[in-house]
C-alpha cells in the first residue's frame, strides 16, 4: 500500500483527489457544492478557519453545505472518508 499525496497551491489531497473534487462557487456567500465524491453518504466535511478552528462539520450526503452563519474570509474545507481526504481553500463573501 502506498500513501500518495498531492499538494497544489493551498490544496492538499491523498490519492491525487485534488483534481477530481470540485468545490464551488468559490468565492461563495450562501452555500458550497461538492462534486467528484464517489460515496457522499460516507463522506464527512469540515470547514476550518485559518487558525485551525473547526466552525462546521457534517456528512455530505449529496447536499450543499450551508455557510450563511460563517463570517466573511478565507476558510479550508476538508472532505474525507476512511481512506481519502481533500483540503481546499474557499473564500466566503457577503
Amino acid at each position: 500500500m502506498t500513501n500518495d499525496s498531492t499538494t497544489t497551491g493551498c490544496d492538499y489531497s491523498t490519492q491525487g483527489l485534488v483534481d477530481k473534487v470540485l468545490i464551488y462557487p468559490n468565492p461563495a456567500s450562501n452555500q458550497l457544492f461538492v462534486l467528484g465524491i464517489s460515496n457522499p453518504i460516507k463522506t464527512s466535511s469540515e470547514i476550518i478557519n485559518l487558525q485551525g478552528k473547526i466552525f462546521q462539520s457534517g456528512i455530505l450526503s449529496g447536499n450543499p453545505i450551508g455557510i450563511t452563519l460563517l463570517s466573511e474570509g478565507f476558510y479550508f474545507i476538508r472532505i474525507h472518508d476512511n481512506s481519502e481526504q481533500v483540503i481546499k481553500k474557499v473564500l466566503i463573501v457577503r
